[in-house]
């Protein structure tokens, strides 16, 4: 597969990874507010919602911007803080674009501060996340025996089958 085509399934899961978590975290703040009576379940579904489309956004900014900053380098030697603060760069990105279109005419301050809080806190935690996943997801991978059976085509499984004999010598 071209590096082009990988970079942009990467972008693309990583913005789906975005999405769920920021509906995640908003849809539990939100159910907050429902539990004690100043939102319905439908306003909060439509918050979290809402959020996702707007954190998928966010998650495929920060991927293409990862991808220029960071290339060629493992997850290993990237650091969670630099992540963190990538992401919440990506969501002060998003609020202030929001913000420059019209939503801060339309939002009170109370408004744009939280919007602001959840959208830096959503960029900068769906990152640090991110690379805590791929970090236990690549360490999983190498520690076990499944990572042959992961190959691409004809190649892979031939390279794998060596590895394979000559564990058995």
């Amino acid at each position: 597969m071209p590096r082009w085509l990988r970079l942009i399934r990467g972008m693309l899961g990583t913005g789906l990874a975005f999405a769920v978590g920021g509906a995640a975290i908003v849809g539990t703040i939100g159910l907050g507010f429902w539990m004690f009576g100043d939102a319905s379940l439908f306003g909060v579904a439509g918050v979290a919602a809402r959020s996702a489309v707007l954190s998928f956004g966010i998650g495929v900014v920060f991927s293409g911007a990862l991808a220029l900053l960071a290339r060629g380098r493992s997850f290993e030697k990237l650091s969670v803080k630099a992540f963190a603060a990538l992401g919440g760069a990506v969501g002060l990105a998003a609020w202030t674009a929001m913000g420059v279109n019209g939503a801060f005419s339309a939002w009170s301050l109370d408004t744009a501060l939280v919007n602001l809080a959840l959208l830096t806190g959503i960029g900068a935690g769906s990152a640090a996340a991110t690379l805590l996943v791929a970090r236990r997801a690549r360490s999983a991978l190498e520690s076990g025996t499944e990572s042959e059976r992961l190959g691409e085509g004809p190649a892979s499984t031939a390279h794998a089958s060596q590895r394979h004999r000559d564990r058995q010598r």
